[in-house]
């Protein structure tokens, strides 16, 4: 702070010096200074007031400019990552919601299409064949692939019906399976 006094003005400096008694001198009044100075005790109080006005303002200002040299500190850099790891769960949980209605549109899909295969002769392979088209293509479009093979697995699994579809259904087509996938769901 004392760095500051040589930017006052004469007067207002020798007022702040004189009032507080800086660098050895005794404290003065505003009584005092004005006889010294020849002019009012409401003079001095003005001139002391712009004085310690202009005083906190270049305060203000080193202190800024001082931050701003020395970087981020620590608390600001905790508020930058705390802000970035909020928006980055406001993402996963919208993701996660966006997740949620594809895969419990694909399983009205799968059920639907289930129902109405189950429903069905097994002697009836073009029908079968269309809506299990329609169902993969539903199961792509909603990025439910490995949900619909481990229930596909299932089906044919516990479906004594459609066994003959089956084996010809796998003698004509050789499935698509991702990397690491385990019909078995385990």
């Amino acid at each position: 702070m004392l760095g500051l006094l040589p930017r006052l003005k004469r007067n207002r400096r020798m007022v702040v010096v004189r009032y507080f008694g800086l660098f050895g001198q005794r404290p003065h009044t505003f009584a005092q200074l004005s006889e010294r100075a020849q002019v009012s005790i409401s003079r001095i109080g003005q001139i002391f007031s712009r004085a310690l006005r202009d005083l906190r303002r270049w305060y203000t200002q080193a202190e800024t400019d001082e931050r701003l040299l020395a970087g981020p500190d620590d608390r600001m850099l905790a508020e930058a990552t705390d802000r970035r790891d909020a928006a980055l769960a406001a993402a996963q949980a919208e993701r996660a919601r966006h997740l949620d209605a594809v895969f419990a549109n694909a399983d009205r899909v799968w059920e639907d299409a289930t129902q109405r295969m189950i429903s069905r002769s097994s002697h009836d392979c073009d029908a079968a064949r269309s809506l299990l088209a329609d169902l993969l293509a539903a199961a792509d479009r909603h990025a439910a692939r490995a949900a619909f093979e481990r229930r596909l697995a299932e089906v044919r699994a516990g479906t004594v019906k459609l066994r003959r579809f089956w084996q010809r259904w796998d003698a004509l087509h050789t499935p698509v399976r991702p990397v690491g996938f385990d019909p078995s769901g385990s």
